[in-house]
């Protein structure tokens, strides 16, 4: 998605990424009890290993900080948060914007890549506002979900904002 005013030509254009992901109803689990510390030193070890993974040095991206921690919208089942990450490519430390709506059959991933600082409070409205208008079709909302007819994922949402779901 991309907002009307952006010119994809400028070097600071920007667009809302959207990803849907068919593996199930995702357990909120125990997101809420764990730490934005714990989450982030799981985040960046899972960082480094999709880097090793995919044949790359894994010192050229490493996830600094959470600039926004990651924050539940409990009755919307969202959830979002900003990373601030360093590359051996840029001087200066850029941002990735995530929300996440959890479905009851799989979830929406909504980014925001590689943004300035700057943008940081726009990059995370954006993703926000994009979970937030995504409405499932009638029945296929979270809260739907049956325990006895639907698949479950084979990871819980703190693996989404970790990243652990990609090293699966």
């Amino acid at each position: 998605m991309v907002h009307e005013s952006v010119n994809l030509a400028d070097d600071d254009a920007w667009f809302v990424e959207v990803d849907w992901h068919p593996v199930g109803y995702v357990d909120e689990g125990a997101f809420v009890t764990q730490s934005s510390a714990s989450l982030l030193e799981k985040g960046r070890d899972n960082d480094r290993l999709l880097s090793e993974r995919q044949g790359e040095d894994p010192g050229e991206h490493r996830i600094v900080r959470y600039v926004e921690e990651p924050e539940l919208i409990g009755d919307q089942h969202i959830v979002t948060w900003v990373e601030e990450f360093a590359t051996t490519e840029k001087e200066e430390r850029r941002l990735d914007c995530y929300a996440v709506k959890l479905t009851r059959k799989g979830y929406f991933m909504y980014s925001i890549t590689d943004v300035a600082r700057a943008h940081q409070e726009l990059c995370l409205r954006a993703v926000r506002l994009a979970a937030a208008r995504t409405t499932p079709a009638s029945g296929q909302a979270y809260t739907d979900h049956s325990s006895f007819f639907d698949h479950k994922a084979k990871f819980d949402l703190a693996a989404i904002v970790t990243g652990a779901n990609l090293l699966r």
